[in-house]
């Protein structure tokens, strides 16, 4: 169990730091862009990308699994 834990906060870490990077990257990008491809983009983003509820639910099973997993350790 304890390769696992390491595992886990490993993971964590990185996908704290994956985030980080990814949401400075987003704001950046849309910074770049034009105000009227930016508002096309915001129409198109519904049929492209997956739910916003569907995506929470997500991380949040993760989010579980990591917790249950700290907690076996």
């Amino acid at each position: 169990t304890n390769i696992f834990c390491s595992i886990s906060t490993y993971s964590r870490i990185n996908a704290r730091r994956w985030r980080k990077n990814l949401m400075i990257r987003n704001t950046y990008t849309l910074k770049m862009l034009p105000q009227t491809e930016r508002n096309e983009r915001e129409e198109r983003l519904p049929l492209t990308f997956p739910p916003k509820i569907l995506v929470l639910s997500l991380v949040k099973g993760i989010r579980i699994a990591l917790y249950l997993i700290k907690k076996a350790c």
